[in-house]
């Protein structure tokens, strides 16, 4: 026996007009699905134009002209009875569709109050469920019990066809399922060698129709036919594709995955993306750097330590000085660095405040260890320090320092002269950033359209902090952005930008990227240091290029008083 359970009822009011639009909503899915629209159309449409009524419901019917006041007054006879004729003809055409519709088409359609309004009822709800149609049509696409390969494929191609003309399109791996699975069950000792086929590099939905088109009759002989096919590709490819990193043969050994050469690319674009959690990315890091040692290739610590300082998004910027504080620490190595990312970096805004103590009982430590008289810094002893007095001789010229590196850890030169990788990489990654000015601009409040770019004579250079509109990006690039009040955020990057003005692209280069700021930004300076004028108005404003021609024309913002 069935259980029931009862359920208080729940009243949900609602506004009118949101129960009109999904009434409106089902009743073109109920009609374009239960009414076959495209063989009802054309024979509604014969039947209508075989008694005369078929303009009517081209061109509907005009409202009664004895309510209107300014009609009824000038109104002839012939003229309303005209109207009349065309309100009987309304009539009939509305009775010679509705008698030709389904039970239900009819019931959904019986509000309509003209032939004109029915046929446009009809006609919308048919194109709003073609969509819906064609989808399933495709999921229930199945070759039936002998039915030829020729016959099946036409059937798909067709189907395909229907769906690309209707902008649905189907990607590869989705058309090459459906091919597989739809085969009738003649074909069930063909589909391990067809799957087979397609586990081969660079197969397709094309290659795999191809395969049914050549071999797929008789279906009993296939799996045979097939199954050659396959030892004589798979010698063919061998002698082009043989890679001797992997021993595989399904690529070459420049887009092997063990390539020295990929590898050290791939370490150079090597970047935490945006969002992206901290385990994650060093995670990747991690692998990468296995991946590295499985081939013999070493990074030094410098190096991963360099990269890991500049491969953070941007939402670690806060960070950066700190953990470089950390890193000048005495024999900090590349296990130290991932270490700190692996337990601070889940909150990237928060880091700063939580390495604090670390950094301060670390320091405390090493302090105990190394610390300089001198100058008071806690990389040095006293007797390595550049300040000491030991390190010339008694006619006060300078002798050979005999002091230690505190960079490399040798003798007889100072860490400012060391020529260590380390020591080059560091100056090169705490080289000043640029400053940019943009003073009208304020972190937070309303966020701008992304296709709009307001044009500021206080801003020093081109922002948005849209990535997506980037057709360049490089993201090694970092600048600070000095906005209003003295707020200071960064640049992440820099590149060039493509936009549509008036349907016509356009591209605006070196703008920069910074994803904090809440609209797209054009400086001035930086339009007329590339040769372009700008014509300030009543108006609004014009950017010219050097021939004269219009760049682009823009409004003033309209702000509130």
């Amino acid at each position: 026996p069935r259980e029931y359970t009862e359920k208080k009822k729940t009243k949900v009011y609602r506004n009118p007009e949101s129960f009109a639009a999904m009434a409106a909503a089902n009743k073109q899915m109920a009609v374009s699905d239960d009414l076959n629209y495209e063989t009802w159309a054309p024979i509604a449409q014969k039947r209508l134009v075989e008694n005369g009524v078929w303009d009517v419901v081209v061109n509907g019917v005009s409202p009664d002209p004895t309510k209107i006041p300014e009609l009824a007054a000038t109104i002839k006879a012939e003229e309303l009875a005209q109207w009349r004729n065309r309100v009987i003809k309304d009539i009939k055409a509305l009775k010679i569709m509705q008698s030709s519709l389904t039970d239900s088409a009819f019931r959904n359609t019986v509000s309509a109050a003209s032939a004109k309004e029915l046929w446009d009822l009809l006609k919308k709800g048919n194109e709003e469920a073609k969509p819906r149609r064609l989808e399933k049509e495709f999921e229930n696409l199945r070759m039936h019990y002998g039915e030829t390969m020729e016959i099946y494929l036409v059937r798909v191609m067709d189907i395909l066809d229907r769906l690309r003309i209707s902008g649905i399109e189907k990607s590869d791996d989705e058309v090459v399922r459906k091919l597989l699975t739809s085969l009738s069950w003649e074909y069930d000792d063909a589909i391990p060698v067809l799957n087979e086929f397609m586990e081969m590099p660079y197969m397709t939905s094309k290659d795999l129709l191809t395969m049914y088109e050549r071999y797929g009759d008789p279906p009993k002989d296939m799996p045979h036919m097939v199954k050659d096919f396959c030892v004589s590709l798979k010698k063919a490819i061998a002698e082009e594709m043989y890679c001797g990193l992997c021993e595989k043969y399904n690529h070459k050994e420049e887009d092997c995955c063990y390539n020295p050469i990929r590898l050290e690319k791939e370490f150079e674009d090597l970047r935490m993306y945006d969002g992206e959690p901290m385990d994650i990315y060093l995670g990747r890091v991690v692998d990468f750097l296995e991946r590295l040692d499985d081939l013999g290739i070493e990074k030094s610590d410098d190096e991963v330590i360099v990269k890991l300082l500049t491969s953070l998004s941007w939402e670690y910027d806060d960070a950066i000085p700190l953990l470089r504080e950390f890193m000048d620490l005495p024999d900090m190595t590349r296990k130290d660095l991932i270490d700190i990312l692996d337990q601070f970096g889940d909150h990237p805004y928060a880091m700063p405040h939580m390495m604090k103590g670390s950094y301060m009982s670390l320091k405390k430590a090493k302090s105990e260890q190394l610390w300089c008289g001198l100058c008071d810094k806690y990389n040095h002893n006293t007797q390595d320090c550049y300040y000491n007095p030991m390190a010339r001789n008694s006619s006060g010229g300078a002798r050979q320092f005999n002091g230690k590196c505190h960079q490399c850890g040798e003798r007889g030169h100072y860490a400012r002269h060391c020529s260590s990788g380390r020591n080059q990489q560091q100056a090169a990654t705490q080289a000043p950033e640029p400053v940019h000015l943009m003073l009208a601009v304020t972190i937070g409040g309303f966020t701008f359209d992304e296709d709009m770019w307001m044009i500021y004579t206080n801003a020093s250079n081109h922002m948005t902090p849209y990535a997506k509109l980037f057709t360049t990006l490089d993201r090694t690039y970092r600048g600070k952005v000095l906005l209003a009040g003295g707020r200071v955020i960064m640049a992440v990057g820099k590149g060039d930008v493509s936009i549509m003005m008036n349907g016509v692209k356009k591209t605006i280069k070196n703008v920069l990227f910074v994803p904090r700021i809440n609209r797209n930004v054009l400086s001035v300076g930086q339009i007329t240091s590339g040769g372009y004028t700008v014509t300030m108005e009543a108006g609004g404003c014009t950017i010219k290029e050097e021939t004269g021609k219009v760049f682009a024309k823009t409004g003033w913002e309209e702000r509130e008083a």
